[in-house]
């Protein structure tokens, strides 16, 4: 038996595709995140409009797969998310077994709401990954913290990417509030980024010493987008 699943992927890496198949692959947003083993990232049809945003895709591969290879958790691996879901496959698929979407994939706004909040949690994640390979004292090689750079700078540009094309004033408060509340690192948790100097966790993004404009995009976005959202809520509501 087969199942029809879908890739999410740029135009122009399609020939490519056509050409060599699907790879595995450790991506800039799997790199930063600390993945260490390369995947072929595929979803079913109900996450396709999910992926397409998140990963700011214009095009979507139609992939055929044979159902034993989806049953075998050795070469492939289920994970579902909140409303939507991935497979991680680190068998090469072939050529033959793909070929370019027509269908139509659109975004409810429900699904626009969750893009929306987890692009503040990649950043967060970002922040994160950034305050302990670079920042704070560690092991990791001069030629390992460049490659994290670098990565750095691609993982700004494509949140940056999908953050543009949303209207954050139409995110439901009820996010944000999730968010700053969960209990969980935000990107306003005070850090320790020297032993005399303590900063809120997204003020790192000022300290990247590229001065990647993507990066600093990210930061001023946070800076005055973000927290001037949260500013006025806190206002109107008697809490500021």
């Amino acid at each position: 038996m087969k199942t029809i699943l879908y890739h999410v992927t740029k135009a122009n890496l399609v020939d490519s595709i056509f050409k060599n198949g699907l790879v595995p692959f450790v991506g800039p947003r799997s790199y930063v995140s600390g993945e260490q083993e390369a995947h072929i990232y595929l979803c079913d049809k109900e996450s396709v409009p999910m992926w397409k945003a998140l990963l700011n895709a214009d095009t979507v591969l139609r992939v055929v797969i044979d159902d034993s290879i989806l049953r075998n958790d050795k070469i492939c691996h289920f994970c579902q998310y909140t409303g939507y879901s991935e497979y991680f496959l680190i068998k090469p698929i072939a050529p033959k077994n793909i070929c370019i979407s027509r269908e139509e994939f659109v975004l409810s706004e429900e699904e626009k709401h969750l893009i929306m909040i987890s692009k503040i949690n990649e950043i967060t994640e970002l922040c994160n990954a950034y305050l302990h390979v670079i920042v704070l004292p560690n092991s990791k090689s001069t030629e390992s913290k460049l490659r994290f750079l670098n990565n750095v700078n691609l993982t700004a540009e494509m949140i940056k990417e999908t953050i543009e094309k949303f209207n954050y004033n139409e995110l439901p408060m009820d996010y944000i509030l999730d968010y700053i509340s969960s209990g969980e690192q935000t990107l306003f948790t005070m850090v320790q980024a020297t032993p005399k100097i303590q900063l809120m966790l997204y003020d790192l993004l000022k300290t990247y010493p590229a001065k990647d404009p993507n990066v600093l995009w990210l930061y001023h976005w946070v800076d005055e987008v973000l927290s001037q959202r949260i500013y006025d809520y806190a206002k109107q509501n008697g809490f500021a």
